[in-house]
């Protein structure tokens, strides 16, 4: 016979029995109970709160509101059941209402944080930042001991771009309260944005000396060591996250479904895709809804090669989360790369809002593609230095329908344009720098480089057949003609094998010189390094197997890229992996071989040998029998010979 006196039908629970029910989870009983008290005390208000509670945490937001609201009134002397009241409206969308609640809970406790609190979360939610400033200050004040109205400030403060000020404010919520999780995770996800990685990795290790089995801890701890390239500690960690999270039965948690989506990043980054998708598969199953899910799932689809796939899980993503920037621009990229060409040209304006790109301000009207036969346009270079001489192929186009054009570039590439774009104006433009003042003050109409192709590329014909865009200095060509000549006879040929800055960028984009050993031993050729940053070690190494890459003085391609591209000019052939050393070589006309991995590249576009940007590139890919770098350089070889 059971002891739970809550059990016996003529027995009247009393309010603990039925909060001990509450807590333990089992709905249905602390819902009979908590009904039986009112029936047997209609003016229980307590009873009535913790009803309205319950309904709200088992989603009837209908009966959350109408019991709150009558425990509200029969209770004038509490503040609670008006902020308990104020949660349900903000949960339902119902903001007004949800803002009245709060008012009623300060009027009767005027110093109530929580209120105080709730409100700046309202106005969080409107994009009212000021006014949620405002409240989150009063919070503040009321409290100024406490944590949480500093958390909320540091918070405001991010948003709104104000990181200096964020970094202070949760650094001093930490002091207060150095075991809130939260707090430190917030501050350590800051620091990571700010570019102190070791600082957030040292905050995050530090949160799991509290907690060692904190899921979100750990996806975020996974998440710095992958910003810093430290993959296999972070798939570790990544995949300790994903354990403990259905360790805990957590099968549809919020928690689970981010360290599985963190672990599907961190493989996508180096290039595991067919893990991504055995994982993710898993996880749409279980949270259909996850629009993250479905995100990651289509990005591990589109690295397989399978675009239909991918743009179905895009698709899924978008149902989901309509206005999701980062889910149009994959699958932009996607439409650009398989086609259909012009809609992924029309869908990249999603860049802007996409957490990669960051909008300008500049003050003119956007041109969209209407007459200006009799103004002057902008065109504003984003991106990479490739991306910029790639967009840049279509400013000729540009030039037969504007009146004036003014190219506004990467002051590195202002010698070599200016040579090339003779009836254009170019101007250098510091990348990262958002004056524009100088430069906006001579047009009419601005256009983002990167929205060129939209009005210039929207069908393959439209790609010209010209061999060469840009033209080096020649009395530098004459010069580096010269030093190649005394390096000795035979085929010159420049090679670079690294492409990207960050580490994440290594496993996709780096095929490693020791890889290069067979090709290097070709006979007849002299070989250039065409490698920016350090090399000598690597060079070194290649020596030792007899190989001699040869590193030419006064050839720094960040410092001085009109010097680079006069060498680019003299050398027979250049062979590279995707950077920014293929679009200025194809760009010259000069003879070049492309090393991509086997699906990678929008630019390269799909199923070609060749590129519509430059007629002179040659595109070999990685295959499917998985011989990866190795099998793109015996091919290369081959070709060479």
């Amino acid at each position: 016979m059971s002891s739970d006196p809550v059990a016996h039908g003529d027995t009247r629970p009393t309010l603990p029995e039925a909060m001990q029910l509450h807590r333990a989870g089992r709905i249905d009983e602390a819902e009979s109970a908590y009904r039986r008290i009112v029936a047997a005390d209609p003016h229980n208000a307590d009873a009535l709160r913790l009803l309205g509670l319950l309904a709200q945490q088992s989603g009837r937001v209908q009966l959350a509101i109408a019991t709150l609201t009558q425990a509200a009134s029969l209770n004038l002397a509490t503040a609670v059941a008006p902020l308990e009241l104020a949660r349900v409206y903000r949960s339902a969308g119902r903001s007004d209402e949800a803002i009245r609640s709060c008012h009623e809970a300060l009027a009767r406790k005027p110093g109530m944080v929580d209120a105080w609190l709730e409100l700046a979360a309202i106005h969080t939610d409107s994009g009212a930042w000021d006014d949620a400033r405002h409240c989150a200050e009063r919070a503040a004040v009321c409290a100024p001991n406490s944590a949480k109205p500093l958390a909320k400030l540091a918070h405001l403060a991010r948003h709104q771009g104000k990181t200096t000020e964020a970094l202070a404010l949760y650094r001093r919520a930490c002091a207060l309260a150095q075991d809130d999780l939260l707090v430190r995770n917030n501050l350590a996800t800051l620091l990571q944005e700010l570019g102190q990685i070791d600082a957030a990795v040292t905050e995050l290790r530090a949160c799991l000396t509290l907690a060692a089995d904190d899921v979100t801890s750990l996806v975020n701890l996974a998440a710095a060591y992958q910003a810093l390239g430290r993959f296999d500690e972070a798939v570790d960690v990544s995949r300790r996250a994903c354990e403990i999270a259905a360790r805990n039965g957590c099968q549809d948690d919020e928690l689970r479904l981010a360290a599985e989506v963190r672990l599907a990043s961190l493989l996508m980054d180096m290039g595991r895709h067919a893990e991504v998708i055995a994982l993710l598969c898993g996880t749409v199953q279980r949270s259909p809804d996850a629009a993250r899910a479905w995100y990651q799932l289509g990005r591990g689809q589109l690295g397989m090669g399978q675009p239909q796939a991918a743009r179905a899980d895009f698709d899924a993503a978008l149902r989901l989360a309509p206005h999701d920037a980062n889910v149009h621009l994959d699958r932009a990229l996607l439409n650009i790369q398989y086609g259909p060409l012009a809609e992924g040209w029309d869908e990249y304006e999603w860049r802007w809002a996409a957490q990669r790109r960051r909008p300008r301000t500049i003050g003119l009207p956007r041109w969209n593609g209407e007459s200006i036969e009799s103004k002057t346009i902008l065109v504003h270079g984003e991106q990479g230095v490739g991306d910029e001489v790639m967009f840049a192929t279509c400013v000729p186009d540009l030039v037969a329908v504007a009146g004036r054009v003014i190219v506004s570039c990467d002051p590195r590439l202002v010698p070599l344009l200016a040579r090339s774009l003779p009836e254009v104006t170019v101007r250098g433009h510091e990348p990262g720098s958002g004056d524009w003042s100088e430069v906006a003050g001579e047009a009419d109409v601005q256009v983002p480089a990167g929205s060129l192709p939209r009005y210039f590329r929207r069908t393959w014909e439209a790609f010209p057949t010209r061999r060469r865009f840009l033209q080096s200095d020649p009395a530098k060509q004459v010069r580096w003609r010269r030093c190649l000549t005394a390096l000795g006879n035979g085929l010159k040929v420049g090679i670079a094998w690294r492409a990207g800055s960050c580490p994440a960028d290594e496993p996709l984009r780096w095929a490693p010189l020791a890889h290069w050993h067979d090709l290097l031993a070709t006979p007849g050729v002299t070989w250039v390094s065409l490698q920016h940053g350090q090399v000598s070690e690597e060079l070194a190494a290649a020596m030792t197997t007899g190989a001699v890459v040869h590193d030419l003085p006064d050839c720094d391609p960040l410092a001085d890229l009109d010097n680079y591209a006069a060498l680019l000019d003299s050398l027979d052939l250049v062979i590279s992996v995707g950077n920014a050393t293929v679009h200025l070589a194809g760009a010259l006309g000069r003879p070049v071989w492309a090393l991509l991995p086997q699906h990678w590249g929008w630019r390269w576009f799909a199923g070609r040998d060749n590129s519509p940007w430059y007629p002179s590139v040659r595109l070999f890919r990685q295959q499917s029998d998985g011989s990866g770098w190795p099998g793109v350089l015996r091919a290369v070889q081959s070709a060479l010979a």
